[in-house]
């Protein structure tokens, strides 16, 4: 649509220019194309021809700005629909690393309760083990104590007699041991 008015801004100076130069030619009066319009006087035929050449360099000047007003209006408009372009994808891209990051500290999450649940095993079988070890040392301590009390007894030369349940049969070994007296 700019480059109608342009036109015609430009047919006009171009009739106006031929204006100009025919009247300027030492003619009487007006004339354009070859033909004399009016006879108004020398003051008035150079007011008339300058206020038609004013016209045309305003028409020129308005036809001409205001196609420059509507192609910078859609150059910024282009700019500016660029620009929400980048600002969505940034947004969809901060959206996607904010999804990727909760989804790394659900996951951590995840990993920190059952590293704590494996540590909470781990603990209690050592517990368990503790446990078992301080009963290993008692049993051990007792079954010394009961070793030395045994060789004390041997050396005072009492007999031991060892008693053994009625529903378990006695071994040969624990049979002589009990039998045996002292040489």
């Amino acid at each position: 649509m700019g480059s109608i008015w342009i036109g015609l801004a430009g047919l006009w100076a171009i009739a106006v220019g031929e204006l100009i130069f025919e009247t300027g030619q030492g003619r009487d009066g007006i004339a354009v194309f070859g033909v004399a319009l009016a006879d108004p006087g020398r003051p008035a035929t150079f007011w008339i021809v300058a206020g038609l050449a004013a016209s045309a360099s305003l028409a020129m000047a308005i036809a001409v700005g205001a196609a420059r007003g509507r192609h910078l209006e859609r150059r910024m408009a282009r700019d500016l629909d660029g620009r929400f372009d980048r600002l969505a994808e940034r947004e969809a891209e901060l959206r996607k690393r904010r999804d990727a990051v909760a989804e790394r500290v659900a996951e951590l999450h995840r990993r920190t309760e059952a590293l704590a649940r494996e540590r909470d095993r781990v603990e209690r079988a050592v517990e368990a083990e503790r446990r078992r070890a301080r009963e290993i040392r008692t049993v051990t301590a007792r079954t010394v104590r009961a070793v030395d009390e045994m060789a004390r007894e041997l050396e005072t030369g009492a007999e031991r007699l060892v008693v053994l349940p009625d529903d378990e049969q006695p071994d040969e070994l624990a049979v002589r041991r009990a039998t045996k007296t002292d040489p």
